[in-house]
């Protein structure tokens, strides 16, 4: 059985919305940790340090391991984080920093004008970074009159291959998709079971 596919952005992206001459600048990060988000968000602010507003999502992990963080960064509350947060949640990504850079142009947007600018400018950046599904790198190791077995599981199953190393047995590095984890280590398990059975 597969879960649902997880995707991660596939690059960098960068977008600009302008709403009754106020300016927002999208940027979309990819991310593997909070440290790293953070690190991002910090060079972002020095840069852009005459912005009204820095406001942000950033999505690490998945399931019971995702960390998540969201900010209005002086906005009325609840109309820059949360809209942005709900644009990465709809584009099914995670390791992820959204950030929105915005240059006040003299017009109050209203609240939900200023929620719909923060989402829409969040959404257009997503969609501008792509997204690929999430793989994890996962060794197995067996004899080497199974190695062929373990490969050809990992063609049925979509999984990519690393790293072989043959010696007196093989150790292969797998790039499988989050979604496919579980089963594909499961079935693995029975090949490498089938030396001691």
């Amino acid at each position: 059985m597969r879960g649902n596919p997880i995707f991660v952005p596939i690059r960098a992206s960068q977008f600009e919305l302008r709403e009754k001459a106020s300016r927002f600048l999208v940027f979309v990060f990819p991310v593997g940790s909070v440290f790293e988000a953070e690190e991002r968000l910090e060079t972002l602010k020095k840069e852009y340090f005459d912005a009204t507003h820095i406001c942000f999502t950033w999505v690490i992990g998945v399931g019971k391991e995702e960390k998540a963080r969201r900010s209005d960064a002086g906005e009325p509350k609840g109309t820059a984080g949360p809209p942005i947060l709900d644009a990465v949640r709809r584009a099914g990504v995670t390791n992820a920093l959204v950030a929105v850079v915005r240059y006040f142009g003299g017009t109050k947007l209203g609240t939900g004008g200023l929620s719909r600018a923060y989402r829409d400018a969040a959404v257009e950046a997503l969609a501008l970074a792509g997204k690929k599904e999430l793989l994890e790198e996962i060794q197995l190791n067996a004899p080497l009159s199974l190695a062929d077995r373990l490969l050809n599981l990992a063609k049925k199953f979509g999984v990519g291959v690393k790293e072989k190393k043959f010696g007196q047995d093989a150790s292969i590095l797998f790039l499988v998709p989050v979604s496919r984890r579980e089963v594909f280590l499961k079935e693995g398990e029975k090949i490498i079971g089938m030396a001691s059975g």
